[in-house]
């Protein structure tokens, strides 16, 4: 058993942070945005918020 989804391993430290100036664009122009990035939040997700 692994810590962390299969499909997480899929993504690579350059692609990674390439999201980051759009979160913070999107966090300033519409709203607010629920950050899944590993280890957060320290708590388990929702069932409604990871199924949208």
């Amino acid at each position: 058993m692994t810590l962390y989804a299969e499909r997480t391993f899929k993504i690579d430290t350059e692609n990674a942070f390439k999201v980051g100036p759009h979160i913070v664009k999107v966090e300033k122009e519409r709203a607010p945005v629920v950050k899944l990035n590993r280890g957060e939040p320290d708590f388990p997700v929702p069932s409604h918020i990871k199924d949208e």
